[in-house]
């Protein structure tokens, strides 16, 4: 009898510690993750690469571990001291968005570990940004060249993620910071660009409204000239319409404006002029 209770205390207990080694083989992966399965013993051991396992929970072999690794997208903000073109030492404030590939965290745990984006996220926006600002001077780098240099960064640090399965989804350049003397050297330069470009703009409004002015000027002596050439042809017209019986009838007139009688005749070699009887 002693030895039978024994035998059930003991199974009951396997079954027990059993269920318990069970259970606690579920692991665990958070949404925005994938977990990948660290292999302690055998010829394959090491993570295994080639299967990701989703959200949710997962059977593990008890002697075996879960490597959990996050896909979600992230945000870094650098700080970078670097140097211009002409050797001035700028201060870049940049930010990058970034996430890991899915299906790559464990090719990622095996080459870089649990700190690759110290490894590699850091190392590449800051190499990024120091290979760009030195392409620009400072005056560029703080105000005319500003997106275009965020486009080149974006790209380079894009292009070399890539190689280490991470997409870069954002840059921006929070803020460019100069030493204050050239600071306000190119504030001052920048305003006195501005007046500049506002006195050009009033001198061409002046030119424009004189030329408008001459051109109405032009315009109505056209137009007094073709009223002068209008009235000439009129009257063109009205000396051509002038027959005889019109110049008589302006002889008479001229006649008796002069107090003498009116002949029967006008003039001598010339056209005759009846006499006309109006009395």
């Amino acid at each position: 009898m002693e030895k039978g209770k024994i035998g059930l205390i003991g199974l009951a207990a396997f079954v027990v510690i059993s269920l318990l080694v069970v259970i606690s083989s579920f692991e665990k992966v958070p949404a925005g993750h994938e977990g990948f399965e660290f292999i302690q013993y055998g010829g394959n051991k090491g993570i295994n690469e080639d299967i990701a396992y989703g959200a949710g929970r997962h059977f593990i072999m008890p002697w075996n571990d879960l490597i959990v690794m996050s896909i979600q997208e992230k945000s870094r903000a650098f700080a970078s001291e670097v140097l211009d073109k002409n050797g001035l030492e700028v201060r870049i404030d940049c930010s990058v968005n970034y996430h890991l590939q899915k299906g790559a965290g464990g090719w990622m745990y095996g080459e870089k570990g649990a700190s690759w984006e110290d490894n590699i996220v850091n190392t590449t926006a800051l190499g990024a940004i120091k290979d760009v600002a030195g392409k620009y001077d400072a005056e560029e780098l703080y105000s005319t060249q500003r997106d275009q240099m965020e486009v080149e960064i974006e790209e380079l640090i894009s292009t070399r993620l890539n190689t280490y399965r991470v997409n870069v989804t954002f840059i921006e350049i929070a803020d460019v910071d100069l030493p204050d003397v050239i600071k306000k050297a190119i504030e001052g330069k920048q305003e006195q660009d501005q007046k500049n470009q506002l006195a050009q703009k009033k001198e061409l409004e002046q030119t424009y409204l004189a030329n408008a002015k001459i051109q109405t000027a032009r315009g109505d002596s056209a137009s007094q000239v073709i009223q002068a050439a209008g009235r000439a042809e009129a009257y063109r017209l009205e000396t051509r319409q002038l027959n005889d019986n019109i110049l008589r009838k302006l002889a008479i007139d001229a006649w008796r404006a002069g107090g003498s009688q009116v002949p029967k005749y006008v003039g001598e070699g010339t056209s005759p002029v009846p006499f006309i009887d109006e009395n």
